[in-house]
């Protein structure tokens, strides 16, 4: 029986067969392209440029990696100028003793650290089930474009990472999922992994602050605020239910705007990927006032407005959350260097 598990995170849709507990998955051994013994080691969080930091999946095209090195060197390279509101906002979001551009950039290094393309058929997944030494390979569901046309991107090491929680339910033999980047396995142990998917709307010119340059500093803001946006979905544990600081349907209570009420783009936490993401642009604004257009300016305090409306206003029954950031521990990984493999039915 195929299980198809469906996690909205950012309109991030992608599909994992297995099979029941009452059936096995295995289809026909195969020999994987890339062997097992390739796996990546994990990232060292170094000192090094944000803008240098990040891998990227080799079919993300140059001109999109080229563009995001630019908007992450903002950080690398920003002033720190910003109201004492704002920095204590900040400070109290992200759980940082100062901010700085180094804090944030090692804040944000420990949440994302892959980016790739938008078309997630692309890449192959393994499904580790150390008691019996064996890898169960099958292809990354595609996902339907038109529907999340205006999505910038999708935090997918979480949505691995919760899909695996939810199959071993059924199947306790399943130890993890590991995903082929480039030349390199890379096991999915926690949310933590960092795997960040592109969305369609994060470099279509129709969804720019500016939309004749893609290279200007408005559309580096609010490239920033949706990449800030997926790191805290990196975040929680299950032992406080907030793994992947998930959203929530937006209710129908007259505080959130009305085309939102009705599906998954709101916080019920004040410390949610939303807040987090507003307060980098709040911040991050200061620079676009010496270096941008009144009407970009405008814009981007629009968007400010948005994200800060996705947070629902709580009641006395139903208080506004604040969520546990602690990461997940995660699973334990194994040596699949000398596993079979084979196709997952």
């Amino acid at each position: 029986m195929n299980v198809r598990s469906i996690l909205a995170l950012g309109a991030l849709l992608f599909s994992v067969s297995c099979g029941s507990s009452s059936e096995s998955p295995q289809g026909d051994a195969t020999t994987p392209t890339l062997p097992f013994t390739e796996v990546a080691s994990p990232i060292s969080l170094t000192s090094s440029p944000l803008a240098d930091f990040l891998i990227y999946s080799n079919d993300v095209p140059a001109s999109q990696v080229a563009i995001l090195k630019q908007d992450l060197a903002v950080i690398d390279t920003w002033d720190g100028l910003m109201t004492a509101t704002e920095s204590q906002s900040l400070k109290g979001l992200l759980k940082l003793s100062a901010v700085t551009p180094n804090n944030l950039s090692l804040w944000f290094k420990e949440r994302i650290k892959y980016i790739l393309q938008a078309d997630l058929s692309k890449y192959q997944l393994g499904l580790v089930f150390a008691s019996e030494n064996e890898v169960g390979l099958q292809e990354l569901g595609s996902t339907d474009t038109q529907d999340e046309a205006n999505t910038g991107g999708g935090n997918i090491g979480t949505a691995i990472y919760l899909t695996t929680l939810e199959e071993q339910r059924s199947r306790s033999n399943l130890s993890y999922l590991i995903i082929r980047i480039n030349d390199k396995w890379v096991p999915v142990l926690s949310p933590r992994v960092g795997l960040m998917r592109i969305g369609p709307a994060l470099f279509d010119p129709d969804y720019q602050v500016n939309h004749t340059n893609i290279h200007a500093l408005s559309n580096s803001l609010q490239r920033l605020e949706v990449l800030f946006h997926e790191a805290r979905h990196s975040d929680g544990n299950q032992k406080t239910s907030s793994v992947g600081f998930p959203h929530v349907i937006c209710p129908s209570d007259g505080t959130i705007p009305d085309n939102l009420v009705g599906i998954p783009a709101c916080d019920d936490s004040s410390n949610g990927a939303y807040s987090v993401g507003a307060a980098i642009l709040k911040s991050l604004l200061h620079i676009c006032e010496r270096r941008c257009s009144i009407t970009e300016q405008e814009v981007l305090k629009s968007i400010y407005l948005d994200r800060i409306s996705r947070v629902t206003t709580g009641s006395a029954t139903n208080p506004l959350k604040l969520l546990d950031p602690a990461p997940e521990t995660g699973f334990n990984a194994v040596n699949i260097g000398d596993f079979q493999a084979f196709n997952l039915r």
